[in-house]
């Protein structure tokens, strides 16, 4: 989380990564894996544009409740989809494109 927005590269190449880790969710009632784990910090970096990138949008977060990792809610919709390789494939390109850049301009 210390490297910032420099650690969101290398947190993508981690998203597709099944090894399952000792980490419980709550939320799913289960042990995260690796790439889970990659996504949840990634997006506490900097926020995911989860309609984008997963075609999916969650404006009430009801699945969660008092949950901090929002994008925890998409991780089981990914996996049911097979996302997790394509995910890690559009965010890596969303993170080099123009419309990032200037959302991440604008905002510092």
């Amino acid at each position: 989380m210390s490297y910032g927005v420099e650690a969101l590269p290398t947190l993508a190449t981690i998203f597709a990564d099944g090894t399952i880790t000792t980490i419980y969710s709550n939320c799913h009632n289960r042990l995260l894996k690796k790439g889970e784990i990659a996504i949840i910090l990634a997006d506490h970096i900097e926020s995911i544009p989860y309609f984008s990138l997963i075609g999916l949008q969650n404006c009430m977060l009801e699945s969660c409740p008092d949950n901090p990792n929002f994008v925890e809610y998409y991780l089981d919709f990914m996996a049911r989809r097979g996302m997790h390789k394509t995910f890690a494939r559009d965010y890596a390109f969303w993170l080099r494109s123009a419309e990032r850049k200037e959302r991440y301009r604008s905002r510092n």
